[in-house]
């Protein structure tokens, strides 16, 4: 596998980044998702999955650093001041010259990502084991006393080493997913996009319709118009907490809404409960109003988003309620 088969792969894999899987996912991959276009992600064998056409690690697994599993090697996930994630993940026990651990060495040498996943539900659970994709990671250094190397995700520069088969709208995506890794940060600075601030605004968009199927979670609307000349989409993306009011640009602080719901809900006119459910503001009985449909709403749930991953964040739904439904 080359460099760039490498980087296509974890392309291909950013809608999965943050979101958990199950075994088959890993071990069959070909089989189960075969536009992938890789025949295995990791054997669950060991922690350190190396292919056998390539120098270099494809994916390290933890079952401890979630703390939903226990293992020979302790490995400690910590966040980071500038949003990502950083591991101490520790080398395979006997020399450090076995391929397995080379090929981690070949990682750092080459700054060659590799896929991280962790154990979020341990084998023996109902329903089986499950694995939780944080998305790709350098390999910053390695201490040879602990004998761990230190592993650095979520970062824009993974996003950026993408740049040779991605698109910019797809580089900012593929960084939107990571972040789905961590718990959601308020305050994120809109200069931290990876290529530009318009190819994040349009990474965001695409990626939250895509999340509610292009449909308006509210009243369930949906008009796509697919031409020659483009596609002509209805629906929007809005954030939650607004940008100016420093929400992030997190999947989690987003809902797809039509142009009129988009509207009423920067408006006040109806917020979303922790249940999801839709609350409409007493201010709309005191409108005038014809053929504006939105009080027959209340009390119904809002769609969904297609991952479990993305739903919105309740810290971002009260915080809509507090400063912008009108209660």
């Amino acid at each position: 596998m080359t460099p760039d088969e490498r980087a296509r792969l974890f392309l291909r894999l950013a809608r999965y980044f943050g979101t958990e899987v199950g075994a088959e996912f890993m071990r069959r991959t070909g089989a189960e998702h075969p536009e992938l276009g890789v025949e295995c992600l990791h054997s669950l064998s060991e922690g350190i999955f190396k292919p056998a056409d390539s120098p270099y690690a494809l994916t390290v697994w933890s079952r401890s650093a979630a703390g939903a599993d226990h293992e020979i090697y302790e490995d400690v996930i910590h966040a980071r001041p500038d949003g990502g994630w950083s591991m101490a993940y520790a080398a395979k026990s006997g020399s450090l010259e076995g391929a397995i651990n080379r090929s981690l060495f070949a990682c750092l040498r080459d700054r060659q990502p590799v896929l991280v996943m962790v154990t979020s539900r341990p084998k023996g659970s109902p329903g089986g084991a499950r694995y939780r994709l944080l998305g790709p990671a350098f390999i910053e250094g390695f201490d040879p006393a602990a004998r761990r190397f230190q592993l650095t995700g979520c970062v824009p520069a993974l996003a950026t080493a993408l740049a040779a088969v991605a698109t910019p709208e797809e580089q900012e995506e593929a960084y939107l997913r990571q972040r789905l890794a961590l718990p959601l940060a308020v305050g994120e600075a809109r200069a931290e996009y990876v290529v530009s601030r318009a190819a994040r605004d349009a990474a965001f968009r695409e990626l939250v319709l895509a999340e509610y199927h292009h449909f308006c979670c509210v009243c369930k609307s949906r008009f796509i118009l697919r031409e020659a000349a483009g596609t002509l989409v209805e629906a929007e993306a809005a954030h939650i907490r607004p940008v100016a009011a420093r929400g992030p640009d997190d999947l989690r602080n987003a809902l797809a809404l039509c142009k009129r719901h988009h509207w009423a809900f920067d408006a006040g006119l109806f917020a979303v409960t922790d249940t999801l459910e839709v609350r409409v503001s007493p201010a709309v009985r005191r409108a005038v109003r014809e053929r504006f449909d939105l009080e027959e709403y209340g009390g119904e749930g809002i769609l969904r988003p297609h991952s479990e991953a993305c739903v919105p964040d309740g810290d971002m739904l009260g915080w809509h309620r507090r400063h912008v439904f009108r209660a």
